[in-house]
């Protein structure tokens, strides 16, 4: 509908004890940068989401995963300089039950400063949707300029031997859209 400003939902997901906690930022479709800053015992944050704890991967899931993380430009480098610590790997399913690949864990050993453009797979929810949604994830990318990061979660598609996802677990800074590429726009419609 024209006239009607359309809003988007950045949510940043944050390793928390247990879980995640989902801290939301609301702007307009027509911004395309925004700063954002999160304090864990803030009451106004959303209740930590439900997210079930998944199987550890088997090894050849591991193996494969890390090898395809380590040859990436982003991640390949902190890697082979042993400033990434492995964590844990489990598996990373489609909505409908296919595998897609894995989803590892990585501890920094000492804190990073990041200013790069990162993969981001816009994941359906299984829900009904609205926006550009594609399953089992549609391929964009965001610019982060954030510091004190200490560990990434990077989700590996095993199908395409490639990272697709990586995420950090930035407090606060910046974030924007990057000039040219798709952005991620599925979204959950509230009931």
């Amino acid at each position: 509908m024209l006239g009607v400003r359309a809003w988007v939902v950045a949510c940043v997901l944050l390793v928390s004890a247990g879980g995640f906690v989902a801290a939301v930022s609301w702007l307009r479709a027509d911004e395309s940068s925004w700063t954002f800053s999160i304090h864990h015992n803030d009451p106004t944050l959303p209740p930590t989401l439900a997210v079930p704890s998944a199987e550890r991967a088997p090894v050849s899931v591991r193996q494969r995963a890390l090898s395809v993380a380590r040859r990436d430009d982003l991640l390949g480098r902190p890697s082979r300089e042993g400033r990434a610590e492995f964590v844990s790997a489990s598996e990373w399913w489609s909505i409908d039950g296919g595998q897609i690949g894995a989803d590892l864990r990585f501890r920094l050993r000492r804190p990073l400063e990041v200013d790069a453009v990162l993969p981001i797979a816009d994941i359906p929810p299984d829900s009904p949707t609205r926006g550009r949604c594609e399953t089992p994830y549609r391929a964009t990318w965001l610019r982060e300029e954030t510091s004190a990061i200490t560990s990434l979660r990077v989700l590996v598609d095993l199908r395409r031997e490639k990272v697709v996802d990586i995420s950090t677990n930035a407090k606060s800074g910046r974030r924007s859209w990057v000039d040219g590429k798709p952005h991620p726009s599925c979204r959950a419609i509230s009931g």
